[in-house]
């Protein structure tokens, strides 16, 4: 402030001397007239890293009709050869605050907080208070294993600031006052980046997926979607391709995780499935739907396993490969890996929890009046399903395993009508009934855009496997 009311001073000192000399045309003025006159080429070689601004102030002080010539007070001129331009100092910038030296702790398996802070050469005095701050602070006593904590210890056993993400966007942060600790919430704001990706199967959706750029979190939301009408085991063929437009989730410049599917359209043997996440009115539950307005979601997933394969189906005949007989297979065997999560194909009730010899460690659901559903040779149990919960759609049940007559690690899986074995393959359900009349206007406006995004990704991918050679996708059968 001092030098600039140096500058404002000298040059309201020049503006008051009597001015003579030559006048300067009125009316002529441009952007070379200002560059050229005598003051601004005076400020311009004494100062050249600060010229701009001294004629700025210059500008600002006496006016611009004055250096330029025109207007009535440009009829006196200036007297060229006595103008004095005021020395500039450039004012150092304001020195940035250093980002402080960060300890980064990662929470073990029956860690307590005092057990960090002791590794860090802190006392249980500060674990103290630190904790008791606020209610915020107290979050710090429920801690996971991989979670982490980042402590600024400038001297030993002398904690200035700890950090703590309470979720994507919330950063606890805890600095040493002159009266002890305080504590604040950082906010960051989330960004979400629409993308898209498009790919064709040659061998599995996984590889695909993969090939796309494709997480397999994304990947596996994807086979949810469409595993009401798709059998990602059964169903798949080479040359069928699928499409996706969804969002990324990015913080200061950093990808965190994908996002929600936005659209997706499946070419599954020639014929198109498509899928649109819409949230219906009344409701925060986002759900997704077909071109038509049809909820995907029907009453059974084809599948309780998300991608495997199928090792023995329904039949009438089969011969059992540990009693050495012929005996009905009234299910279908999916080959998994030890440990690999078994869904609840539908929403229900347990009926049983237990084991047998049979069927080993298994899960009986019953659906309503009319349908029941099992799962046999489990390793173990979901959490929590016990004789009598409820459990959801897509709910974790169990877990795949080789308990009872089995000889290796695999999902036996029935479907029950009226207590009628079914072939859980070749069973169809109806579809959901459409969106009401009066939200179907709103569905159409918001999904619109979304499908011919679809149609457009699709056309290009199309015309890029044209030009590569690729061939097309098979016909529908």
């Amino acid at each position: 402030m001092a030098n600039e009311r140096f500058i404002q001073r000298d040059f309201k000192s020049m503006a008051s001397r009597p001015r003579h000399g030559p006048r300067t045309p009125r009316g002529h003025f441009n952007a070379q007239t200002l560059m050229n006159h005598p003051l601004i080429n005076k400020v311009r070689s004494l100062h050249p890293a600060t010229w701009v601004l001294a004629a700025a102030v210059a500008l600002a002080t006496i006016g611009i009709n004055q250096i330029t010539g025109t207007g009535a007070a440009a009829s006196t001129g200036f007297v060229q050869s006595s103008l004095e331009v005021p020395v500039m100092r450039a004012v150092p910038p304001a020195a940035e605050i250093e980002e402080p030296e960060w300890t980064v702790a990662q929470v073990r398996s029956g860690d307590t907080l005092a057990d960090i802070f002791s590794r860090q050469g802190l006392s249980a005095r500060t674990v103290h208070n630190v904790v008791n701050i606020d209610s915020e602070t107290q979050r710090l006593t429920r801690i996971y294993p991989g979670d982490e904590v980042l402590f600024h210890i400038p001297e030993p056993g002398e904690l200035h600031a700890l950090r703590y993400e309470l979720d994507e966007v919330r950063l606890l942060e805890v600095l040493r006052a002159d009266d002890g600790f305080k504590a604040s919430i950082i906010e960051r704001p989330l960004d979400r980046r629409i993308v898209n990706s498009t790919g064709a199967i040659e061998s599995s959706l996984f590889v695909a997926g993969q090939n796309a750029g494709m997480s397999d979190a994304l990947i596996m939301k994807l086979a949810a979607i469409f595993g009401w009408d798709i059998d990602f085991i059964l169903d798949i063929r080479a040359g069928d391709t699928f499409t996706v437009v969804y969002d990324e989730v990015w913080r200061d410049g950093e990808k965190l995780r994908d996002g929600d599917i936005l659209a997706a359209e499946f070419l599954n043997r020639g014929k198109s499935f498509y899928a649109v996440r819409y949230t219906p009115a009344g409701t925060d539950h986002p759900e997704y739907y077909d071109a038509d307005g049809r909820n995907l979601r029907k009453e059974f997933l084809r599948s309780p396993l998300d991608i495997t394969r199928v090792t023995s189906r329904f039949t009438m005949k089969r011969f059992h490969p540990i009693l050495k007989v012929n005996r009905p297979h009234r299910g279908v065997d999916y080959g998994a890996g030890s440990g690999t999560p078994v869904r609840a194909t539908g929403d229900g009730k347990v009926i049983f929890a237990s084991k047998n010899n049979s069927y080993g460690n298994h899960v009986i659901i019953q659906h309503g009046s009319q349908y029941k559903t099992l799962y046999g040779h489990l390793s173990k149990f979901g959490k929590g399903v016990r004789r009598g919960t409820r459990v959801r759609q897509g709910q974790i049940i169990g877990y795949v395993g080789s308990t009872g007559l089995a000889t290796a690690a695999h999902l036996h899986y029935e479907f029950r009508e009226n207590d009628q074995h079914r072939d859980p393959l070749r069973i169809r359900f109806p579809k959901a009934d459409p969106l009401p009349s009066n939200e179907m206007a709103v569905f159409e406006r918001q999904a619109r855009p979304l499908l011919a995004q679809l149609d457009l990704l699709r056309s290009n991918h199309v015309l890029a496997d044209a030009g590569s050679g690729a061939g097309a996708a098979p016909p529908a059968e």
